[in-house]
């Protein structure tokens, strides 16, 4: 089963830097699952880009995950892609990606769990547990929420939304595999020492 443990994703418009200096200084933090995420570029700009990124992650012996882009994540040599409710069907996925590809799914109950964990999915995201800056007008699904999608299905839950040191420890008690960190990492002057701090604080629950 995959270790996701501290899962960053790269957003430029959260951290108004490149993703490919974000996605440096994360590797060397010693983040082993990032997700590429941008709505703006260009199709060729945005294979570009994540190229690049999925050189420096298997550099590391980090897994790059593309947001929502299947194409994108299969032509630039990504491990996976992360896929929202809207977006493809699972099913559809499986007949285009390698064997092996890691197929991630946003989900907000646990209905919508059951049918992401029955269609193959390798890992959920789950959220948003707490109120995010990122996202708007995004439904909680509160801790209790988390516990129950965790405890529903036999797959890796991931939580996302308002994680930040503070709460990471509630989260992980609830049964999250691990956690999925956008502002509280990316936007700091010191992506690699934000980075450090959240793995330090995630050893000393999940050992």
């Amino acid at each position: 089963m995959l270790d996701f443990g501290l899962y960053v994703i790269s957003d430029e418009s959260v951290s108004k830097r490149s993703h490919v200096q974000v996605v440096k200084e994360l590797v060397d933090g010693g983040v082993r699952f990032i997700q590429l995420r941008d709505k703006h570029r260009s199709d060729r700009e945005l294979l570009r880009t994540a190229i690049e990124v999925a050189r420096i992650c298997h550099r590391s012996g980090a897994k790059l995950i593309v947001n929502d882009r299947v194409d994108i994540a299969v032509l630039s040599g990504a491990d996976g892609v992360h896929l929202g409710q809207e977006d493809l069907p699972i099913e559809y996925v499986k007949r285009i990606v390698p064997g092996d590809f890691i197929i991630g799914v946003t989900v907000h109950s646990v209905r919508e769990a059951l049918v992401a964990a029955a269609s193959g999915a390798t890992y959920l995201g789950a959220g948003s547990v707490f109120p995010t800056k990122t996202k708007e007008n995004i439904k909680l699904i509160g801790l209790d929420g988390l516990r129950e999608i965790a405890s529903a299905v036999n797959i890796p839950v991931v939580a996302i939304g308002g994680i930040s040191l503070d709460n990471v420890e509630d989260v992980i008690r609830m049964g999250a595999s691990g956690v999925a960190v956008v502002s509280a990492i990316i936007s700091k002057d010191d992506i690699r020492s934000a980075a450090l701090l959240f793995t330090e604080k995630l050893h000393l629950f999940t050992r």
